[in-house]
């Protein structure tokens, strides 16, 4: 199976957010028109400006922010640039509303692609605002969960921080050492995370999928509270 043959079928329930094999197409073209009624069904909570790839919704009594982590596309990553002037003024309009921030590029990363050295910002802003509970990424082809993160590491006062690149494609097996916060990696067991989300806190469990490829029969679950 092609990867549009395993998840197109999901596509009623699928909120996108462009990769980096997304923007090897000029414009990243070939997302936008294969999403382009999805994300017209979607709309954003806070409007964005016109050809932008984030956006934001409310899923029960979540809410949920999509960023685009390419930060050269978004016109930047650092304060002051108009996917950060969004991002605040997206979270301010939902104060007080448990939040779940996703993209693509894993801001920590013991895999092989490593941290992003670009997103200082984006660490700032999630780790000021307490509604920000969950970080969600990709692009290293593992999983990893990290303890509760802020600035430069680990922080009880952090935000919980995923990476879940076992959506299909191969995976692959980082030789670097372990990022400072990392509690549980496997990069041989393709899979999904699933969260139950609910008012006073929330639960992960990392499902392994045995019919897109792969070997092993890895899991991972917890739960935690919300930040206050």
């Amino acid at each position: 199976l092609t990867d549009c043959d395993a998840w197109g079928k999901h596509m009623t329930a699928t909120y996108p957010v462009p990769g980096n094999h997304e923007w090897l197409t000029p414009n990243a073209q070939g997302y936008r028109d294969y999403f382009a009624a999805r994300l017209a069904a979607i709309g954003s909570d806070t409007p964005t400006p016109a050809g932008a790839t984030y956006y934001s919704y409310d899923l029960g009594g979540w809410h949920f922010i999509a960023l685009e982590s390419d930060c050269s596309p978004a016109g930047g990553c650092s304060a002051g640039r108009p996917m950060t002037n969004w991002l605040i003024a997206d979270l301010a309009a939902n104060n007080s509303r448990p939040t779940v921030v996703y993209y693509h590029h894993a801001t920590w990363s013991s895999g092989s692609h490593g941290s992003r050295t670009d997103h200082e910002y984006l660490k700032s802003v999630f780790l000021a605002d307490k509604d920000v509970q969950i970080v969600l990424t990709g692009h290293d082809h593992e999983y990893e969960r990290f303890a509760p993160m802020g600035q430069s590491g680990p922080d009880p006062n952090g935000y919980r921080f995923f990476v879940v690149g076992t959506g299909g494609k191969g995976l692959v097996c980082g030789g670097g050492g372990s990022v400072p916060g990392s509690q549980v990696k496997n990069c041989n067991t393709p899979g999904v995370l699933r969260l139950v989300l609910s008012a006073a806190g929330w639960t992960w469990q990392f499902h392994p999928v045995g019919e897109v490829g792969g070997t092993g029969s890895f899991t991972d679950a917890g739960s935690s509270g919300l930040r206050l």
